[in-house]
């Protein structure tokens, strides 16, 4: 059975709702699966004057023992001004040395990103946390053209007064992406199962294209 990690930071609260989308998707997949919050460093959300009341608590804060534990990643960050949000790039940063011991190579890697404004740094916040991805090693899983739901870089949700939280929308979104995400960490888990891993691995690899 698979370990799964989903991280997040979330001001707005818009990411605590579809952390918990994500649980209940992942609670009927045969996983084990572990939903971390990432620490604040402008203070506690609720404490911030534009931000609304932190739901976010009920969650623990990720630890390095969480990190080591998962075959894969799943990253949720808001969008702020147009790039990751600060306790995203402060969570990063912490684990700079685990990445350069290599702990992160050959898992896979997919990103969440929320905002307020269709052109407000969608693609340009998934792009970021990719480039994460590749200097960890991970492999990045990112939706493509035949996505019914996001842009094809992938997984975004744009909330506003004009486009409020659509549970429908938002659970049919996660369970297109996220259903082969485990798909592709459960096979290539099962690949290295009794195998001593020697190269780095690609998701042609994985599927033998």
């Amino acid at each position: 059975m698979i370990n799964l990690l989903y991280v997040f930071d979330s001001v707005f609260q818009t990411n605590v709702e579809i952390a918990k989308e994500a649980a209940s998707i992942f609670a009927n997949q045969s996983i084990h699966y572990r939903i971390r919050r990432m620490e604040q460093v402008r203070g506690e959300s609720s404490q911030l004057p534009f931000a609304a009341k932190n739901l976010s608590h009920d969650y623990e804060l990720v630890r390095k023992e969480d990190m080591e534990w998962a075959d894969s990643y799943v990253i949720a960050s808001p969008i702020h001004t147009g790039m990751m949000s600060a306790a995203t790039k402060y969570f990063i940063d912490c684990y700079h040395e685990d990445a350069v011991n290599g702990i992160f190579v050959d898992k896979p890697f997919t990103g969440i990103v929320t905002g307020g404004l269709v052109h407000g740094g969608t693609e340009k916040t998934l792009e970021q946390l990719y480039s994460v991805a590749m200097q960890w090693g991970c492999l990045i899983v990112s939706t493509n053209l035949t996505s019914g739901y996001q842009n094809p870089y992938g997984v975004s949700f744009i909330m506003n007064h004009e486009k409020p939280y659509n549970t429908f929308f938002i659970r049919s979104a996660l369970e297109e992406h996220l259903i082969p995400f485990i798909e592709l960490t459960r096979h290539l888990k099962h690949q290295n199962k009794d195998e001593k891993k020697t190269k780095i691995f690609r998701i042609s690899d994985v599927f033998g294209y």
